[in-house]
């Protein structure tokens, strides 16, 4: 209280007024420059790792096909070679199980030397197509006619085996028919063997035949074993001999074992009905 007025009275001291200016604190900015470089430096590295898996990303398809696109030119090359290569003879397929045949004519040599040169094809008219009449009633395929011998086989089927079989021994039983035919046209009489083997054999086609050649080891095995057989008789292999022996319209004799180049011998058999 202070003293005022003329009169002495007492009045009350005016209060203190105190300015406060309303301005933030000022902040410590080190820490969080610190904390935005961090910051900035994350996203440098992130956008650098993203791009440079791109990069290799990028990278490695382009190579993948540049690969696929050598190879491409590689197959292309392989089948312009091919197809500028003539082959004699193309396969298909996978090879398939057949009963392949042989019918050759005994000694044929001889037999033509003393027909004269007019009459050979009357002979080789009689006998090749009394064999193809006969196979074709059979279902047979007919491969190739040889002058003396025709090549023909079975696909493999339920009856294949026994429909060979039969077929081989009617062509046996034809043989007088035949030679009445020859003597007829004042041609000699003749005989031959039949062979026949079951087993893998390929397809193979000529470029300049529709009708398709048999390759295999059966095929080896069926003309092998030929000259075996008595003239005018049957012959047939080890493995078709297995496949027939359930077949009770056929009686089988074996008459010789041959070396094959293996350890075993490969047994031959003569069949009759």
């Amino acid at each position: 209280m202070r003293k005022s007025g003329r009169n002495g009275t007492l009045c009350p001291e005016p209060k203190k007024i105190c300015l406060k200016l309303l301005f933030p604190r000022p902040r410590n900015t080190g820490h969080a420059n610190k904390r935005n470089c961090r910051k900035t430096q994350d996203m440098n590295i992130r956008e650098t790792s993203y791009i440079n898996s791109g990069i290799q990303r990028k990278a490695s398809t382009e190579c993948f096909v540049e690969k696929i696109n050598n190879f491409k030119q590689c197959i292309n090359q392989s089948d312009n070679t091919r197809e500028s290569r003539t082959l004699a003879v193309n396969f298909f397929g996978r090879p398939k199980n057949c009963c392949v045949c042989l019918v050759d004519i005994v000694e044929s040599t001889k037999l033509i030397s003393h027909i004269p040169e007019s009459k050979t094809s009357n002979l080789y008219s009689i006998f090749l197509n009394t064999m193809a009449e006969i196979i074709m009633k059979n279902r047979g395929r007919i491969v190739k006619n040889m002058g003396d011998a025709v090549l023909f086989y079975f696909e493999d089927s339920i009856d294949a085996c026994s429909v060979a079989l039969k077929c081989g021994l009617r062509v046996i039983e034809k043989r007088k028919e035949i030679n009445s035919m020859l003597q007829s046209d004042n041609l000699p009489s003749i005989n031959y063997r039949v062979s026949a083997d079951f087993g893998k054999v390929w397809i193979g086609y000529c470029n300049s035949s529709t009708v398709g050649d048999v390759f295999g080891r059966v095929v080896n095995m069926c003309a092998k074993i030929n000259p075996i057989a008595k003239p005018n008789t049957m012959v047939i292999g080890n493995d078709l001999y297995l496949m027939a022996k359930p077949v009770h319209d056929f009686k089988f004799n074996e008459i010789k074992e041959i070396s094959i180049g293996l350890k075993d011998k490969y047994p031959v058999f003569e069949v009759k009905d």
